[in-house]
């Protein structure tokens, strides 16, 4: 008997759910791993001592900064968006900015936050699919240029520079070269994102900086006041390491970067796993906010399209 257009989508929908299932599964066994090998390095009793410690206006602070952090990154892909046509309240893509952290961090799966943003948009805007995958990557790339090019900046005017080695050299042409290539390659070969390159950039590395205060707090609740500045390119380092997403919210990753290299740079290896976990922490409550949030816009002006708005 040949297979039926509803069986096949059956068979489809059954395959998906099950590479959904593997894949939390991987992460699962990734994310425990990471931090059973953290746990053989560092006494996490005094890391949770060091913790429950923290200062908490500090941690307040830390807190406003990462929040003004995700209004900004969440503004620049307004403008991603835009360039397609698609016009959001900022209000609406705030929301849809949270729920989609919280997409990514709390229901890992085939469709994380970027992908339901994605289908809701196309849903809403009739947007082709293509369009706004494409306006999401390019938010990605925009935001990890920036990444690349603070973490080296940093490297370089901390000791964190003596772990290049001999390939510090390229460490500085990537340095230069990271945003004219950017800017070029933009123009040349996808010329629709090319009128706010600019804008987005430019909120790309507010957003970066923002992170970066955010991180200053953090340690200075924790007491630290020395190589502060190797901390901050360390983790964002480790930052870039989390891109794949092979971990829950990067966590297990970012504190073996530090473990790997306290040695070398003499840094405090518990302070750096506290660090860390109180960042994620933060980025966890952040997330979870858009779990009480709604989805559908509430006006018709939320979500319009260029055409919608001339007539």
């Amino acid at each position: 008997m040949p297979t039926t257009k509803i069986e096949k989508k059956k068979q489809i929908k059954v395959s998906e759910q099950v590479k959904n299932k593997l894949k939390l599964i991987v992460k699962l066994a990734v994310t425990g791993l990471a931090m059973w090998l953290v746990s053989t390095k560092v006494d996490l009793g005094e890391v949770a001592v060091a913790i429950t410690k923290a200062h908490p206006g500090y941690l307040l602070l830390a807190l406003l900064f990462f929040v003004l952090s995700k209004v900004v990154s969440a503004v620049r892909l307004k403008y991603f968006f835009r360039e397609i046509d698609v016009h959001l309240s900022h209000i609406y893509n705030f929301r849809l900015y949270l729920i989609g952290m919280f997409h990514n961090l709390y229901l890992p799966g085939g469709v994380g936050g970027d992908g339901y943003k994605v289908y809701l948009l196309n849903k809403e805007s009739q947007k082709p699919v293509k369009k706004l995958v494409s306006s999401v990557l390019f938010d990605r790339i925009s935001g990890l240029v920036a990444l690349i090019f603070l973490a080296l900046v940093l490297s370089y005017i901390s000791s964190i520079r003596m772990i290049f080695n001999e390939f510090e050299v390229y460490g500085l042409i990537l340095l230069i070269l990271a945003y004219p290539g950017y800017i070029i390659i933009t123009k040349k070969l996808f010329p629709g994102y090319h009128k706010n390159l600019y804008k987005t950039s430019a909120l790309s590395l507010l957003t970066q900086n923002m992170q970066l205060v955010c991180t200053y707090f953090l340690l200075r609740s924790l007491g630290v006041e020395n190589q502060i500045l190797e901390y901050q390119a360390l983790f964002m380092l480790a930052s870039i390491a989390t891109i794949v997403p092979i971990t829950f919210g990067g966590i297990g990753v970012r504190e073996m970067v530090f473990i790997a290299s306290y040695q070398v740079l003499a840094l405090d290896k518990g302070i750096g796993v506290s660090f860390s976990l109180l960042f994620f922490a933060i980025t966890a409550l952040v997330s979870f906010s858009g779990a009480f949030l709604k989805a559908t816009p509430k006006k018709e002006t939320d979500v319009e399209t260029a055409q919608s708005i001339h007539t």
